[in-house]
Order: C-alpha cells, then structure tokens, then sequence
C-alpha cells in the first residue's frame, strides 16, 4: 500500500487476496453497499444458469438510487455498449445528492 494511503483499497484488493481460495462461480458484496437481498438473489440465479467460465456479471444501480443522505459517497460509473457489455468504470468521488 503506498504511504499516502490511509485505508486498504478496497473490494478488488480483497477478491485479489482470495484468488488462490476460490473456484467456480462467486459474487462479492461490500457490507457498506448491500441494496437488499433481491440483487443478490437475481445474481445467483444468474450464476447458476451460466457456467461459462468467460461470463462475467457485474450488478448495476441507477446513481440515484444508491447515495447516501448522509453525506458523499464514491462510486463507479460503468458505461456500458449497445449489447450491454461493460466498456469501463469511472470512478467518482465525493458524490453527494443535490
């Protein structure tokens, strides 16, 4: 971790961590960012159906929906083709509701 950094990076440093621990199909959730059970239900669902080891699903949010009323957040824009193949993430911070 570099000095300047006060905190771990985050999920993708801990799905790194694991990746000599899992096989197969997994999801990850953030404690922090649980949006209720019905995601994660649909996400399942989703793994279960398509084993294809090269299938990767990623669990969107419509922006407004997930901030916080008490105060800024930071997030990951994902922008998305016409097929609904993911291009890339951007990632906001200090996101707040205005």
């Amino acid at each position: 971790m570099p000095a300047e950094r006060t905190k771990p990076r985050g999920t993708g440093q801990a799905v790194l961590a694991a990746k000599n621990c899992v096989e197969g199909a997994f999801a990850v959730i953030n404690a922090d960012d649980f949006y209720g059970r019905e995601a994660f239900m649909q996400l399942a669902q989703t793994l279960r159906e398509n084993n294809d080891p090269q299938q990767h699903f990623i669990m969107g949010y419509i922006l407004k929906n997930v901030l916080s009323e008490f105060g800024t957040v930071s997030r990951g824009i994902c922008e998305i083709d016409q097929q609904n193949n993911l291009i890339t993430i951007n990632e906001r911070k200090k996101v707040k509701k205005n």
